[in-house]
Order: structure tokens, then C-alpha cells, then sequence
């Protein structure tokens, strides 16, 4: 198994491990949070701790139309985790950006190069 980000655990050294393997493996997603973004506004005025949110984790095999059912990972610029929210109280579709600040690893290209 080869991992997906050659610097996760250096960017976010306060992840669970559980969800560390996770995203590694391509179980589960990571991507960052667009702050500017009004539904994360939203958001946050319900949520406070969702202020430190920067990152968040999420089942990249659930349909669209089955997201409600799903509880997304909020985590901070350490990856520790501040919050749990519910898809039916987010839809996430518009509040992500890609991480741009982890390193895909020349491992992982060269095994997907099919």
C-alpha cells in the first residue's frame, strides 16, 4: 500500500491516526475549507468552534444525494478535530478547495500512472 501524500503527517500532526490511514489509503478525503464562502458563514454562527475548522474529511465514495446521512470531520491547521457536522446541516458542495499545501507522493503517481 503505497500513501497517497508524502507530508500529512508533518502538516497535520495532531490527525488521528485512524483517519490519517484513511485518507492515505483514498477511503476518506481531505480538502480545505473556503472560508469566504456564505454557507461556511453560516455555518459558523451556529457552530462557533467551526471558526477553527481549516480542514475537512468526508467519504469520497457516499452519492450526493446521500450526503445528508453522512457526518463530515472538521479539523484545524494541526489536524485536530473541532467539530462534527451532519450533511443535513451542510451540504458541502461549493465550501471546498483542494490542499494545495500536501505533497502527493511520487510513490502514489507512479502506481496510478495506468
Amino acid at each position: 500500500m503505497v500513501d497517497k501524500y508524502s507530508n500529512l503527517e508533518e502538516t497535520l500532526p495532531q490527525l488521528q491516526k485512524v483517519l490519517l490511514q484513511s485518507i492515505q489509503s483514498e477511503f476518506l478525503e481531505i480538502q480545505k475549507i473556503d472560508k469566504a464562502c456564505m454557507k461556511f458563514k453560516n455555518v459558523m454562527e451556529k457552530v462557533p468552534e467551526f471558526e477553527k475548522a481549516v480542514y475537512v474529511i468526508f467519504s469520497r465514495f457516499i452519492k450526493k444525494n446521500e450526503h445528508k446521512y453522512e457526518t463530515f470531520i472538521f479539523l484545524d491547521k494541526q489536524g485536530k478535530t473541532v467539530a462534527h457536522i451532519s450533511g443535513k446541516e451542510l451540504d458541502l458542495y461549493g465550501v471546498l478547495e483542494p490542499c494545495i499545501n500536501l505533497n502527493v507522493s511520487e510513490a502514489y503517481v507512479e502506481q496510478n500512472k495506468a
